[in-house]
């Protein structure tokens, strides 16, 4: 089984950094651009609920306004999304359906609400291509743990872990799948650790499934090679 996160696979999610700015900034809460960066890979409306837990006074972080919170920020993700400015990366579709035909079930994970992903998920016309796809909101904890991986293999009957390749494109992703112990396929050249590790190009095509090795290396990844 291979596994995709939703927030990378797609141009025009640059959307949510606005997105959570346009929640806070009312509240009179600012957050570095570091911050919203971690958001875009995570669990995005965790991680705005705890910027207004965090830098709100008493009577800005109640549950009242922290739900009112998540409410707009999903509805402004999904204008964008109804405006067509989220479209999905080249190649990615041809690249779900080489390995679909190649015998590998196709998986998402996704760090938005179910609200956001079911939407990106129509609007992109992944349904086709996709065998399970799980939002955050589904388990009781999200990134980086591992319960997103376990969900979408129960879907898809896949019994061990061994069986599961993760395409990492951000710290966050990398922390999943060592905590679920499945394989690793680093697929951006921006990623900040494990640099010697990752394939040379940052583009989608993408994977190939002779990139794919399911062999156990001694530091508690798979070592996925390029050719």
């Amino acid at each position: 089984m291979v596994i995709f996160d939703l927030n990378s696979l797609a141009f025009g999610l640059n959307i949510v950094y606005k997105a959570i700015k346009n929640v806070l900034t009312p509240l009179d809460i600012q957050v570095s651009n570091n911050e919203l960066i971690k958001a875009r890979y995570g669990n995005v409306s965790t991680i705005t609920r705890n910027y207004i837990r965090r830098n709100g006074n008493e009577s800005i972080a109640t549950n009242m306004v922290l739900d009112n919170s998540i409410s707009v920020l999903n509805q402004t993700i999904c204008g964008h999304i109804e405006l067509g400015d989220i479209t999905d990366k080249s190649g990615i579709k041809e690249t779900m359906d080489m390995l679909k035909h190649s015998g590998y079930k196709i998986g998402v994970s996704s760090g938005f609400d179910s609200t956001v992903t079911d939407k990106l998920i129509n609007e992109l016309r992944f349904k086709s291509y996709v065998d399970s796809w799980i939002s955050v909101d589904k388990v009781k904890l999200g990134k980086p743990y591992p319960y997103m991986i376990y969900t979408l293999m129960e879907d898809c009957q896949i019994l061990t872990a061994e069986e599961v390749v993760k395409v990492v494109t951000s710290d966050t992703d990398v922390n999943v799948a060592i905590n679920a112990s499945c394989g690793l396929l680093f697929k951006d050249n921006e990623l900040n650790i494990f640099q010697e590790e990752m394939l040379s190009s940052a583009n989608y095509p993408f994977l190939d499934a002779k990139q794919l090795d399911f062999s156990q290396s001694d530091n508690n990844k798979r070592n996925f090679k390029n050719y």
